[in-house]
């Protein structure tokens, strides 16, 4: 899947418009490093984008969280509907209802 995951840096001049065409890539996910930024804004920007962006699911990792983290703080972008289905295939919701 690795082949599949464009990297991007960051900007926010260009952010809005490469956030979305995800769907016309051919991409499973876009990352971006966001370099500068803290575990509190990437949360925030994330619940923003998860409440504009339907189509998408918005994730964030950063590297003070620890255990699995990323190395460097990220902004993820994926299809709602392509995470859903691989999280159904997986268990990953009877999982959290346990």
């Amino acid at each position: 899947m690795a082949d599949k995951i464009l990297t991007v840096t960051y900007s926010s001049h260009d952010f809005t418009t490469w956030s979305m065409f995800l769907k016309y890539t051919g991409y499973d996910s876009f990352v971006f490093i966001c370099e500068d930024a803290d575990a509190d804004w990437l949360d925030a920007k994330c619940d923003e984008l998860n409440e504009q962006q339907t189509i998408y699911q918005w994730l964030w990792s950063h590297p003070d969280q620890g255990g699995l983290s990323t190395p460097v703080p990220v902004l993820i972008q994926q299809e709602r509907a392509l995470l859903e289905g691989l999280r159904e295939k997986i268990g990953y919701y009877q999982h959290e209802a346990e």
